[in-house]
């Protein structure tokens, strides 16, 4: 009986090196004659879907499989080609063959090609392992069932070299024709995949314009209020070097005015003193000390205190000024 692992249908994968139709080609003839009696599918992308395109698998009980098909399979139309033959599974007995259920290809090198829709594909996908256990048990009897149309002919001719090799070209251009035809499916859904990733790049670059373009004007837009707001500043600091100009001007003319005056009053001061009267002082006999003891113990009164030499006088921006440096060596009297 057909294992789990046996009844699995599996898929031919391809070495990264087989990139030729060549060399796919023999690589999958050496997995199935490796894997006998083993479903492989082919698949194939069509409109962004993967499909099951076809089915096939190998065995060298050629006879033993036509018969278990045969039995499965209620209206069959089977004709021969060269080197193998075919099994056509219709709808009913009418056996219309341009609307099959199922086209099984064999070839007597012992490979069982199945193609059909999806659907027909999946339903002979699920009843494969009992057909491959009905082979494994009638392996060794002999099948009269399932024959070519050849072989149904009562009278067996011998077909003429010509025939026969006409045969064989038939055989081997139905060959190539499926396999001509898997390899354009795929070119087609790989045509298709391709667009439609041109497609998303394109999507993508327009999204990426848009985005940048959205970007440059708010940079646009940020650098220009920034230039506003720096010529705002620029503004603002020239006002201020200028009111500290102004102010600096000030203050030095009122420190020159006040320098002036104070010269002025200093010339004048000295001046005055030059021309003041002096008062010479005689001899005169000390008086008699006549007070008495209570008077002595009196504190002498202090002499009042001399006029300053230099008198200044001072506004607020006064404490500024050092009347030592400007007169070191006159007493200054700095009033405000």
């Amino acid at each position: 009986m057909a294992t789990p692992a046996q009844a699995e249908c599996r898929e031919v994968s391809y070495p990264e090196k087989c990139k030729s139709v060549q060399a796919r080609k023999k690589h999958k003839e050496k997995t199935l004659r490796d894997n006998p009696d083993l479903l492989y599918a082919d698949y194939i992308q069509l409109n962004g879907k993967r499909i099951k395109n076809n089915l096939i698998f190998y065995t060298t009980l050629i006879t033993a499989w036509k018969s278990a098909i045969c039995e499965e399979y209620k209206h069959i139309f089977k004709e021969g080609i060269g080197r193998g033959g075919r099994l056509t599974v219709c709808k009913d007995e009418l056996l219309d063959t341009d609307n099959p259920i199922l086209t099984i290809t064999y070839y007597t090198k012992g490979t069982f090609l199945l193609q059909g829709n999806e659907a027909s594909l999946n339903s002979f996908e699920e009843i494969f392992p009992l057909l491959k256990a009905k082979v494994e048990e009638e392996r060794d009897e002999p099948q009269a069932n399932c024959t070519d149309s050849e072989e149904e002919d009562p009278v067996n001719l011998s077909p003429s070299p010509s025939d026969r090799r006409l045969r064989d070209s038939l055989a081997l251009l139905e060959l190539d024709f499926t396999e001509f035809r898997e390899h354009a499916q795929l070119k087609l859904s790989d045509t298709h995949n391709t667009n439609m990733f041109i497609q998303e790049l394109k999507d993508e670059l327009r999204q990426l314009k848009k985005d940048t373009n959205s970007s440059i004007t708010e940079l646009t837009r940020a650098l220009r209020e920034l230039k506003d707001e720096n010529q705002t500043l620029r503004t603002q600091i020239c006002k201020l070097e200028e009111d500290k100009e102004r102010k600096e001007e000030n203050f030095s003319r009122q420190l020159q005015e006040m320098r002036e005056q104070l010269q002025k009053n200093t010339e004048d001061n000295t001046i005055h003193l030059s021309t003041a009267p002096t008062t010479d002082y005689t001899d005169s006999e000390p008086a008699t000390n006549t007070q008495t003891p209570a008077e002595t113990h009196t504190s002498p009164a202090h002499p009042p205190e001399p006029d300053p030499d230099v008198l200044l006088l001072m506004d607020s921006n006064g404490k500024f000024l050092d009347p030592q440096k400007l007169f070191p060596h006159q007493k200054v009297t700095a009033k405000r």
